[in-house]
């Protein structure tokens, strides 16, 4: 699947601040991530290296200078310092995505996320955007805490245990029992504090 992200930046913006070993990226809806530049952006293009996209996970964190205007890189929501290199990234929804589904004979779910990160599925941690119809998971790491996006295939799986009801009061149906669908991703799930910090 190709990205239909396009940077609006020029060749020569990307060159002048790779001099200065400062870089920019993008993460696409699977959570793949690109240089921004790159083009076309598939799967093919993509980075890949486990260890690199660990070690850029795990440094990212909120760009302190998002939305202020005076910042040359105010558009960029996060950064990933790395030594004396400084890397920018755009997603276009979440940085981390959970890109794979796997399940125990036991009949527990674990969410991995496109830095390898494995977290426990908890049902009570599911939310969907209003907006968008998009599922999310509570992820918690050294830097971040956020609703992070389930990337489509791995949604498609987890819908299957969602009861949708026309009123809006969606449950998630686990174990037997009822969770109440979260519909805010703007606000941490109650239990969130409960939860081990991933590295």
């Amino acid at each position: 699947m190709q990205s239909s992200y396009n940077s609006s930046r020029s060749k020569e913006f990307y060159d002048h601040h790779a001099r200065d070993r400062t870089y920019f990226y993008h993460v696409d809806l699977q959570g793949q991530l690109f240089l921004e530049d790159t083009m076309p952006k598939t799967i093919a293009t993509s980075l890949k290296s486990h260890s690199f996209l660990r070690f850029f996970f795990g440094q990212l964190r909120p760009n302190p200078n998002a939305g202020k205007m005076s910042s040359l890189f105010h558009d960029y929501s996060y950064t990933s310092p790395c030594g004396s290199e400084m890397n920018y990234i755009k997603a276009a929804d979440t940085p981390f995505v959970f890109s794979e589904l796997k399940a125990d004979d036991k009949g527990d779910w674990t969410l991995v996320t496109n830095a390898g990160q494995a977290v426990r599925f908890d049902p009570s941690h599911l939310a969907m955007s209003t907006a968008t119809h998009r599922l999310y998971h509570w992820l918690q790491t050294k830097h971040v805490s956020l609703f992070a996006l389930l990337r489509s295939q791995v949604a498609v799986e987890v819908s299957q245990t969602i009861d949708f009801r026309e009123n809006g009061h969606h449950v998630v149906q686990w174990k037997g029992g009822q969770v109440p669908l979260t519909l805010d991703t703007s606000r941490p799930p109650l239990t969130a504090q409960h939860l081990k910090i991933l590295d």
